[in-house]
């Protein structure tokens, strides 16, 4: 099995595989019961804010990271390593009969079980491991189903470190946050079930993150990573050592390497301003993980680079065009007006540094892009337009320092922005199906893949800008998805059981969300709008009040009043939008300026003419053909940048587009064509919603503020909703006419079976059980005089609203607490005649044992008197021997000289005295 490849940023990293640097503390003491946190939440008896927020808790606190809500999978990160991934976990969800238990394994088991083309969306906050539960499925598939070649799970796994160097960030939530949505799509064989290829398809790379980033917030990592080792090769020996030779592979490609060191050096790119934190600190005084090991990181990035297939120039050819990015940074106007460009009086020069190396930056960018410097300082100083009825005429206007600025920044970001979309389709390519695969038909394709989709959640920092704009309205549109699925999926079960087709026939409509006719535009209500995204577009393309920052908001004001997710705030630049999750207030300072930097036709169009090196104009021609281009296997490789083939192509005419592709537009169409995917290929969606339980990612520590925050972010509480909307109390026949029998008991229908009636409902035949059931129900609607809609039979589920279960429920409750009394009387009588008749064994008992222990004395004591006797006699028996052996022989000598004395004393007979008789 393939070993999971994952990026190492900083020791704050919090993947949910990772092992942590504590182990987990011991579980709470108390048990609760299994039935206030079950697998499926949907099961609670009531499904509310309160119940959700404490049966996740108590999941947690339990070690339980995963949980069903219906069709939604519920993740939070334990922040400690429990063995979710592990072999011994991909074996419980194989085989014949795969666990039920809530886990992402269980989401990749259900997609395969039901067939189809199937889509796993992933969402959630910053560090809340949403690119660790998609590594982990991914590794899951391809065990579980098996893969034909290597290459698939070698392009897969091991491009991972890849693509979070470029398409990963430090925020202020995550040290290693993803910056991109990533979908990979898994193609399997129709026959065998094997994973045959993969595809690769990032959507929404938050590009603008090159040239202008948040308070507190980094650049990708592979900026730092490049500028650290290429600092280290500066500081090396001219020729090179050992280590440093083989940092490539191939001796011969050093001199390329230390050439873009040089050029590093002498432009500045360690005080470049894409490198600088927001608040001014340079990427020099950086401290933490994105300030040290530059060279070591990235040798692992090249190794990743490589193990999707890329060549050892190509890699050189790849940092090269990311240090020609941050060089960028450091022309200023001032640069580009010495060679005869732009009006510097307007603003200042974005950067007050050294004149000097701002020249040092444009030639090394020049240079690195293979771009003559004249022609790339007078296409970021001049602007050229057509002269009407001029017979072709143009007219070349020096620009303001603010748009060059603005040009400048543009150019970083589709230059950055290009070079991902060719990376990722390098990676997409070294696992493309091979001839066999391409001969299967699309239809018979479709029927046998799996789509995993990583992207960022909803967003909400102490300055919201148009980057968290974008990424709310993503989310919005997603979340309006899901409802449609889900309503959908509500519907499918109401004309399953038989309802009537008035319930469900406006279910599978979305449930309304009031931001999106805000943001896109269309009727609210009575209401129609422009959009907020085409009032920013005119302002950002036409420039009608040149950036102003109070124009947008007063045109904002004029335009979408009438919206009712529209909420002005006391400040000029401020405004609040009414998302799903809640109002978010929105600063539209930079609104125009950042989405004026996008990928203006104009920019592809000059470096595709001017540039002579094969490899740029490769990258440019994916982002010209669009990031939904697939690359094919087969595509012969193209020469690095710095294999320049001479002259031989000129720049071109450069004409200026007045109606440029702004930020919101290229945004707009990646989203579009990701949704159009899911609806018009019938996918069925998964849902796996990422959450991280506090905000220090500590272990067995639960936010409660933080997480009903995310669940809200999430659209978790709109599950509540949905299920109010339509029938949240949902019973089987049998369980309801046992529960409610007694409150609405059918008298008419039980009379009929008499004495047959069995013991349990539940033995009961199926269609009796309905007709029970169904005049239960008539029997509610007649007592409580409900609505005729409330209450549903179905062929298997009765549906009721929240008003008959709740009054069901109290009805119960009144039942079960009048027959309280007659219970407690007839267990008292049980009880006492059970306690009586213990009471009477006992008393048997203790005489026998009386008697038993009496006996018992009474045999010791008779066992005693016979132990003395025996005693007795053996002691006198003892002194008897003693006696004869020496008392005996004196007395008879004693007896034998008294009676000679007796016999030789003389003879003398006594004196008889007569006795006196009385008177």
């Amino acid at each position: 099995r393939p070993r999971l490849a994952h990026w190492r940023p900083g020791r704050d990293r919090a993947p949910m595989s990772a092992p942590p640097s504590l182990p987990p503390p011991p579980p709470p003491h108390g048990a609760t019961p299994r039935s206030a946190a079950p697998d499926d939440l949907l099961d609670l008896p009531e499904y509310s804010y309160t119940t959700l927020l404490n049966a996740m808790r108590l999941r947690h606190m339990r070690y339980e990271p995963y949980t069903w809500i219906g069709p939604v999978l519920v993740s939070v990160n334990p922040c400690a390593d429990l063995g979710s991934f592990s072999a011994a976990t991909m074996r419980r969800y194989m085989g014949q009969k795969p666990s039920e238990a809530p886990h992402p394994f269980a989401i990749v088991d259900r997609a395969l079980q039901r067939g189809g083309p199937a889509a796993v969306l992933v969402t959630g906050e910053s560090g809340a491991g949403k690119t660790e539960a998609v590594k982990a499925m991914l590794s899951f598939l391809i065990a579980r189903q098996g893969a034909r070649s290597g290459r698939v799970c070698d392009s897969l796994v091991g491009s991972t470190q890849a693509l979070e160097a470029f398409g990963n960030a430090r925020t202020l939530q995550n040290s290693n946050s993803s910056r991109f949505g990533k979908l990979a799509e898994v193609s399997l064989d129709a026959q065998t079930g094997q994973v045959e290829s993969a595809i690769v398809v990032p959507y929404m790379l938050e590009a603008s993150r090159v040239t202008h980033r948040a308070r507190g917030e980094l650049n990708f990592h592979i900026c730092y990573a490049l500028g650290d080792a290429l600092e280290a090769a500066a500081a090396a020996a001219p020729h090179g050592d050992a280590g440093q030779t083989n940092f490539w592979g191939r001796p011969t490609l050093f001199a390329a390497w230390r050439g873009l060191a040089v050029h590093a050096a002498s432009a500045g790119l360690r005080c470049s301003p894409y490198l600088v934190a927001a608040g001014g600190s340079p990427a020099a005084e950086l401290s933490g993980a994105e300030a040290a090991g530059g060279k070591a990181r990235l040798d692992e990035i090249v190794g990743s680079m490589r193990a999707v297939g890329l060549q050892d120039d190509e890699v050189l050819a790849c940092m090269q065009l990311v240090l020609a990015v941050l060089l960028f940074g450091n022309i200023t106007p001032a640069a580009v007006q010495a060679h005869g460009g732009c009006q510097v009086g307007e603003i200042a020069g974005g950067r007050a540094g050294d004149a000097a190396s701002a020249e040092a930056a444009l030639h090394a960018a020049a240079q690195l892009l293979a771009v003559p410097e004249k022609e790339l300082s007078a296409f970021l100083g001049t602007k050229t337009t057509d002269a009407p009825g001029r017979g072709g005429t143009c007219i070349v206007q020096p620009r303001t320092s603010r748009e060059a600025l603005t040009l400048r920044d543009s150019i970083a970001r589709e230059l950055y922005a290009a070079l991902f979309t060719w990376l990722v389709q390098r990676v997409a390519a070294a696992a493309a199906p091979k001839a066999r695969a391409q001969e299967a038909t699309q239809q018979e394709r479709g029927h046998c893949k799996i789509a995993m989709l990583d992207i960022y959640g909803f967003e909400v920092c102490q300055t919201n800008g148009l980057e968290q704009l974008l990424i709310n309205y993503c989310n919005e549109r997603l979340q309006a998805f899901f409802n449609a699925q889900l309503f959908a999926k509500e519907a499918r079960d109401y004309e399953v059981e038989g309802l009537p087709q008035e319930l469900f026939a406006t279910m599978c409509q979305t449930r309304d969300l009031p931001a999106l006719p805000l943001l896109e535009g269309g009727c609210d209500g009575q209401w129609r709008t422009p959009g907020l995204f085409a009032l920013v577009d005119d302002e950002a393309r036409c420039r009608f009040n040149d950036g102003n920052e109070t124009a947008l908001r007063s045109r904002m004001d004029a335009s979408l009043a009438g919206c009712v997710a529209y909420k002005p705030c006391k400040d000029v630049s401020s405004f609040a939008v009414a998302h799903f999750a809640g109002d978010v207030a929105y600063d539209s300072k930079a609104f125009v300026e950042a989405n004026a930097n996008a990928a203006r036709p104009e920019i592809l169009a000059f470096l595709t003419a001017a540039s002579t090196s094969p490899f740029l104009r490769a990258v440019l021609q994916t982002r010209l053909e669009g990031s939904q281009a697939e690359a094919p296997a087969t595509r012969q490789r193209p020469q690095a940048l710095h294999e320049r083939p001479g002259p031989g192509s000129g720049s071109g005419r450069r004409r200026r587009q007045l109606f440029g592709r702004t930020v919101i537009q290229a945004f707009r169409a990646e989203l579009d064509t990701l949704i159009r995917t899911f609806e018009t290929e019938g996918t069925q969606c998964h849902y796996v919603r990422c959450l991280k339980p506090n905000a220090a990612l500590l272990p067995a520590q639960f936010d409660d503020g933080a997480m009903l925050r995310q669940c809200r972010y999430s659209g978790l509480l709109e599950t509540v909703h949905i299920r109010q909307y339509g029938f949240p109390h949902r019973l089987p026949i049998v369980k309801f006419v046992e529960r409610y029998a007694p409150v609405m008991w059918p008298a008419d229908l039980a009379a009929k079976w008499g004495s047959r009636l069995p013991a349990h409902v539940k033995d009961l035949p199926a269609a009796e059980l309905h007709a029970w059931a169904c005049d239960m129900a008539a029997c509610i609607q007649g007592r409580c005089k409900f609505a005729g809609g409330d209450i549903f039979v179905g062929h298997t589920k009765v549906f009721m609203r929240t008003t008959v279960s709740a009054h069901l429920e109290v009805l119960l409750r009144e039942r079960y607490s009048a027959v309280v009394r007659l219970q407690a009387a007839v267990r008292c009588h049980r009880v006492r005649a059970g306690y009586l008749l213990i009471q009477q064994a006992v008393l048997k008992l203790q005489a026998c044992m009386r008697d038993y222990l009496t006996r018992k004395v009474v045999r010791c004591i008779h066992g005693v008197i016979r132990l003395q006797a025996q005693f007795r006699g053996s002691r006198a028996r003892l002194l008897l021997c003693n006696l004869r052996a020496t008392c005996i022989p004196a007395a008879l000598r004693i007896q034998r000289w008294f009676r000679g004395w007796l016999a030789r004393r003389p003879r003398v007979l006594p004196r008889v005295i007569a006795p006196k008789l009385p008177p």
